[in-house]
């Protein structure tokens, strides 16, 4: 009884949180909200509900004008409903999932959805789809343009690789992401991507290699405070002339 009191209790607040969402002008603000309440309502069984908001926050996301946006807006609906289906072993939901992350026009945010979509298949037990998904992320990722972006989603996905067992897969990507972040110009990026990618070998098991890629790291951040110190001696001598 008193369980089913505080889930109606909590109905009553999801409601009134969409009541406020709906109020909301910008509209990526708007879907966003809308994700985060059907995700609370998938979490206390309302599963009719969950559905009609992410169906809401989906056609919001898909009016939007800017792309960049859309595609961020897609992605988190794309991983809720992953999300939930995962949780429901739900794999019409999950295809569901896949079809909007199919619509994403930004690479990284494309690549950053399907990640969590084979995940979520992983988890039902749909291992030859997931292992598919990752192959297509994978692509996604390899034409990111920007350097970090790359090396941050093929990390994500050769993490995904090893949580299914396949870690040979998984190592061979993150070295194609040390490759990657080697050529980041910015080095403060390039020794978060080098961080990053040191963890997940390290996740991995591959100890020795993960310490070579923070010793790798630490030699670009040490680089980095002395070319910092000498700009700062530079601005000093300029002031004192």
């Amino acid at each position: 009884m008193a369980e089913t009191g505080a889930k109606q209790q909590a109905m009553e607040m999801l409601k009134q949180a969409r009541g406020v969402a709906e109020k909301i002008s910008m509209e990526d603000y708007k879907a966003s909200s809308l994700v985060e309440i059907a995700k609370a309502m998938a979490e206390i069984g309302a599963k009719k509900q969950t559905m009609e908001l992410l169906k809401q926050a989906r056609g919001l996301a898909e009016t939007n004008s800017d792309e960049g946006s859309k595609a961020s807006v897609l992605g988190e609906i794309a991983k809720a409903m992953a999300e939930i289906g995962a949780k429901q072993r739900d794999e019409e939901l999950l295809k569901q999932a896949r079809g909007v992350a199919e619509k994403i026009s930004y690479g990284y945010y494309k690549a950053s959805a399907l990640v969590e979509i084979a995940k979520a298949m992983a988890e039902i037990g749909a291992k030859q789809r997931d292992e598919e998904l990752l192959k297509q992320a994978q692509g996604l990722a390899e034409k990111i343009g920007m350097e970090d972006y790359k090396a941050s989603a093929l990390v994500e996905i050769a993490k995904a690789m090893a949580e299914i067992g396949a870690k040979q897969q998984a190592m061979e990507m993150l070295k194609q992401a040390r490759g990657v972040a080697e050529k980041i110009s910015d080095e403060r990026h390039k020794v978060i991507a080098l961080v990053e990618i040191a963890k997940a070998m390290a996740e991995t098991g591959a100890k020795q290699q993960a310490m070579e890629m923070l010793k790798q790291a630490r030699g670009v951040a040490e680089k980095m405070g002395i070319s910092q110190q000498k700009n700062q001696k530079r601005h000093g001598d300029f002031r004192n002339c």
